[in-house]
């Protein structure tokens, strides 16, 4: 298979996976937040892992050189039962190429469409953690009071190594927890 095939049929399987998640957690909106959380966490953890299983697990493909596709062509003279204005002697219209839109053309312009929408995707998500880390680093370290000891009762409970940050930001509504090497929790202005 060919990379834009397998581009192009990882992101159909992709897409359903996700559109499919999706209307679960839309049919779950009055459960908790954990299980819609969870149920959307699964989905892209399956589709990050489809193309690693489709390698061992068995496949079934339709031949698509099967479909009938018109061809490439030279149309000539119209049929003899179409009455058409006379031409001069020696003249005729120069033979038309019908031309289907090729495989290869349209792979292309998947490939660039996928390629792109990745590009935005990885801008998007790098736009996203500089500004996160812009407001970390103007954010005050919370080290007393409840949120602390909260994040410490809390960090024991789960068995957590790293000891959490708790960052206290001056964004009135932020709260946002990331870091995979350090946990952070960013608290917002109002969190006293």
């Amino acid at each position: 298979m060919t990379i834009v095939g397998l581009l192009f049929e990882s992101t159909i399987k992709a897409s359903l996976v996700m559109l499919a998640a999706l209307a679960i957690v839309a049919c779950l909106r009055r459960q908790s937040a954990a299980l819609r959380h969870w149920i959307l966490s699964a989905a892209i953890v399956a589709v990050t892992a489809a193309p690693a299983v489709s390698l061992v697990t068995p496949s079934w493909h339709v031949p698509l050189d099967a479909i009938a596709r018109p061809g490439f062509g030279v149309i000539g003279a119209p049929p003899a039962a179409v009455d058409l204005p006379a031409r001069p002697a020696g003249v005729t219209d120069p033979p038309r190429i019908v031309k289907d839109a090729s495989p290869a053309a349209a792979g292309a312009l998947i490939a660039t469409t996928w390629m792109a929408g990745a590009a935005v995707s990885m801008l998007i998500l790098v736009i996203g953690m500089s500004r996160l880390a812009w407001v970390a680093s103007s954010a005050r370290r919370v080290v007393s009071g409840r949120w602390a000891a909260a994040a410490e009762e809390i960090a024991q409970e789960y068995g957590l190594r790293r000891p959490v940050v708790l960052l206290q930001s001056q964004h009135p509504a932020l709260l946002v927890t990331w870091g995979f090497a350090q946990p952070k929790v960013i608290l917002p202005r109002e969190a006293q």
